[in-house]
């Protein structure tokens, strides 16, 4: 079977899942660039991840071959960052998000719970 990715994009499947994901970007980037990064300003709407972090390093003043460069640690950290910090977020699930993935599990589309079959 191939696997099936689902975004959360702009509360898509989760509703206010919090600062979480933010606060991680904005802290693995300043740690490997080795000053003060922020989202402040940045378009978020519509962009992923990697965007975001080239969008906040470049007003930061990083060069972009460091941006290059150094992506694939700051993408990591922002990871490790994320699962250390995020609550529990099943009871933050939008409404009709679990039936969806109920249809596609018995379409063998994918597993409701992540899981491979």
């Amino acid at each position: 079977m191939k696997p099936l990715f689902l975004f959360d994009i702009d509360g898509t499947l989760l509703a206010k899942a919090g600062p979480h994901h933010r606060l991680a970007l904005e802290e693995a980037a300043t740690r490997v660039a080795g000053r003060p990064v922020s989202s402040e300003g940045v378009p978020v709407a519509g962009n992923l991840d990697r965007e975001i972090l080239r969008l906040m390093l470049s007003q930061a003043g990083v060069a972009e071959k460091n941006i290059q460069r150094w992506m694939p640690e700051i993408i990591a950290e922002a990871q490790r960052r994320y699962v250390r910090a995020c609550p529990d977020l099943r009871h933050r699930v939008c409404a009709g998000v679990r039936p969806f993935l109920n249809r596609l599990a018995r379409r063998g589309i994918a597993a409701p719970d992540g899981s491979e079959r």
